[in-house]
C-alpha cells in the first residue's frame, strides 16, 4: 500500500513501506535522497498549507502520468533488486551501504579516464561505474563525519553529491583531484543536511 506527501510546489514523495521515490514537477522521478519518514518529521513544524498527505488514489490519478511514473519507479526498484550491479546504490539501511562500499572495487587512473570517456559518449553503466568506485570515499566520510550515527538520509545527500560531483567534473584535466572536488562537494551536502535538521 502507498501513501504519499505533496508539497505546495508540487514535488511529490510516496512510500511503499521500504522505499521512497520522489516525483519532481518537472516529471522526473525516481528514488528520493529524502527518506519518507524523515521527510514527514521536518514538515511537523511547516504551515498545513505548504504540504498534505495523499491518498494511494490520488497517488495513482495524478495528473500528466504522474501516476504511472510512480508506479515505474518502484518496479525499476524491485525489477533490480536482485541484480548485484544495479542495485549497488539502493541500500535498506546504514549497515547495507557500508557493506557495500567495503566491496566497491576501485579504479585506477587510466580506467577512470576510460570510463569518463565512456560516460561523457552517454554511456550509463561507465558513469555508475565510476560512482560505485568512490563509494569507499563516501563511506568514510560518513563515519568520521558522523561519529557512528549516519542515518540513511545523509548517506543518500552523501550520494547525491557524488554523483553531482561525476558528472560536472572533468577526468582528462590533470589540475584537481576528484577526490578533493568529491570532498567540498560532501562538506557541502553534509552542512545542508545539519541546517535542514
Amino acid at each position: 500500500m502507498m501513501k504519499g506527501i505533496r508539497l505546495s510546489h508540487g514535488a511529490v514523495f510516496v512510500t511503499d513501506g521500504v522505499h521512497t521515490v520522489r516525483l519532481l514537477p518537472s516529471g522526473e522521478c525516481g528514488v528520493s535522497p529524502v527518506l519518507y519518514g524523515s521527510l514527514e518529521w521536518e514538515l511537523r513544524c511547516e504551515p498545513p498549507h505548504t504540504w498534505d498527505y495523499i491518498s494511494e488514489w490520488e497517488i495513482g490519478n495524478l495528473p500528466d502520468g504522474g501516476g504511472e511514473k510512480i508506479r515505474a519507479a518502484f518496479e525499476k526498484i524491485y525489477a533490480v533488486t536482485d541484480d548485484r550491479e544495479e542495485s549497488a546504490l539502493l541500500f535498506t539501511d546504514a549497515k547495507d551501504f557500508f557493506a557495500k562500499a567495503a566491496a566497491a572495487e576501485r579504479l585506477s587512473r587510466e580506467s577512470e579516464k576510460a570510463y569518463a570517456q565512456r560516460m561523457a559518449e552517454g554511456d550509463s553503466e561507465a558513469r555508475e561505474r565510476i560512482i560505485l568506485s568512490y563509494l569507499p570515499a563516501v563511506a568514510a566520510f560518513a563515519k568520521r563525519k558522523s561519529r557512528g550515527k549516519c542515518s540513511l538520509e545523509l548517506i543518500y545527500r552523501l550520494i547525491a553529491s557524488l554523483e553531482k560531483a561525476v558528472d560536472s567534473f572533468d577526468f582528462a584535466q590533470e589540475r584537481e583531484a576528484f577526490s578533493r572536488r568529491l570532498t567540498l562537494a560532501m562538506k557541502k551536502a553534509l552542512t545542508e543536511y545539519i541546517a535542514d535538521k
